[in-house]
């Protein structure tokens, strides 16, 4: 079985020896043991260690809270800090590193092994998850279909590049925003505004299936028939967190009938003049 690498930064030499034995009695491989900051941050990047025990006041130019945030910065390792320090103001700075444990000396052995599977565990399932986080983006951004998540309040939380192109909003500025206020839908043939249909399905719990004779019209004026599908995102078993929308442009959803709907680009002035979208986005405050 392998052991678990562990850094020790502290700067007390008989707190440190201290640590090593109690770490190696209990079944880590400390790798090693430094006094500053600056060098709890050139270890972590050459060794790699799977933990970092961290204490806060230190020699050197830098402390140790400093020191946790460039190695999480640097070269994402999980960091406990072991210290004497209980005040309100290291805690809050503490806090900003994202650090995986905080043990007040003197400590109980269980409790300092404790926190280390914590956190040893935690990072790992962090790791994991933003690993899958990034598999689901390139998967999405690969699929021909525009795809955008809500949440609960019904606002945009994700969306891929193909509804980028289809609404003309970047994911970076959409995130936030309701999705009546970047989705811009309108009946195809009666060119009216459509009530926001992602509140209806979070509200009732009911998919809605494959809509078609919607139109999407992006924030430039471009104008998408598309087929939609809405799907309730469950948090329980009675209530959600949100939903998915997918949206198939007609051109695609109907390759297999006869001929694929134009996609129509207004001029500006048709738009601001004639075209009676009161919905859209460009005639909003």
């Amino acid at each position: 079985m392998n052991r678990s690498k562990i850094l020790v930064v502290e700067d007390e030499r008989v707190v440190a020896s201290d640590l090593r034995i109690r770490l190696e009695n209990g079944g880590y491989a400390v790798c090693a043991m430094v006094s500053s900051g600056e060098e709890g941050v050139e270890k972590a990047g050459e060794l790699r260690p799977d933990l970092v025990l961290m204490d806060i006041t230190l020699q050197g130019d830098i402390d140790g809270i400093v020191a946790a945030e460039q190695i999480r910065q640097q070269y994402d390792l999980p960091v406990v800090f072991l210290t004497a320090h209980s005040d309100e103001g290291t805690l809050q700075r503490a806090k900003i590193t994202e650090a995986f444990g905080y043990i007040l000396k003197p400590f109980e052995e269980r409790e300092l092994f404790a926190n280390i599977e914590m956190a040893l565990y935690k990072h790992a399932t962090d790791r994991r998850l933003r690993e899958n986080e990034r598999r689901l983006a390139v998967t999405l951004n690969s699929i021909g279909d525009a795809v955008i998540s809500v949440d609960a309040d019904g606002r945009i939380s994700l969306m891929n590049s193909v509804a980028e192109a289809l609404t003309g909003w970047e994911q970076a500025e959409a995130i936030g925003r309701r999705f009546s206020e970047v989705c811009s839908i309108v009946h195809e043939d009666t060119r009216q505004p459509e009530e926001d249909p992602v509140a209806g399905v979070i509200h009732s719990g009911i998919p809605m299936n494959r809509v078609n004779h919607s139109v999407v019209v992006s924030r430039t004026g471009l104008a998408t028939p598309v087929d939609r599908t809405i799907t309730p995102v469950r948090a329980g078993t009675d209530s959600f967190m949100g939903a998915a929308v997918c949206g198939v442009p007609a051109r695609r959803a109907s390759a297999l009938s006869a001929v694929s709907p134009p996609r129509v680009a207004y001029p500006a002035s048709f738009r601001s003049r004639q075209l009676p979208f009161p919905g859209a986005p460009w005639q909003r405050n």
